[in-house]
């Protein structure tokens, strides 16, 4: 079976929920993050919100941000792929640091769209390269059929 993280703002969390759902239609188990809606703030919570920290999912209540974003690795640890939902081309620090993380494991990464290095600050050639060759651009619907191919020969 395979199995894939999906990296994205939760900004956009209904589009990740419906891409995890795309993705497991397809035959790819999604790992993290969980589908569902984001959790009513508690005062502490809020205090983390306004902080700028990560706002979490119901199965997130009570974790630091540094606990959600371990368990994030771990499971992306065990993935075979990323999927980076980089809806109107948004890469926040999370998604990058996931990334970075995917491709120090040379995991297969996918994105819904072609990666902004502008937007996302990427002025180093070498690594604009790097990740060029590295990061797909497909649909959620046509990731199980290209990891299939290009890796379960």
């Amino acid at each position: 079976m395979i199995t894939a993280v999906v990296s994205g703002s939760f900004k956009f969390k209904p589009e990740i929920d419906k891409t995890i759902e795309t993705l497991e239609e397809t035959g790819i188990k999604v790992l993290e993050p969980t589908r569902g809606w984001l959790i009513m703030p508690t005062l502490e919570i809020t205090k983390r919100l306004r902080s700028g920290q990560i706002r979490p999912l119901p199965t997130e209540e009570g974790l630091t941000a540094r606990q959600i974003e371990d368990r994030f690795l771990r499971a992306l640890g065990r993935a075979n792929l990323l999927y980076l939902m980089n809806q109107e081309g948004y890469v926040g620090s999370s998604s990058a640091l996931e990334m970075g993380y995917a491709l120090g494991e040379d995991k297969p990464m996918y994105a819904l769209e072609p990666l902004d290095y502008d937007a996302m600050e990427i002025d180093d050639f070498s690594l604009r390269e790097t990740l060029s060759e590295a990061v797909v651009v497909l649909p959620p619907e046509k990731v199980a059929a290209h990891y299939a191919e290009s890796f379960l020969k």
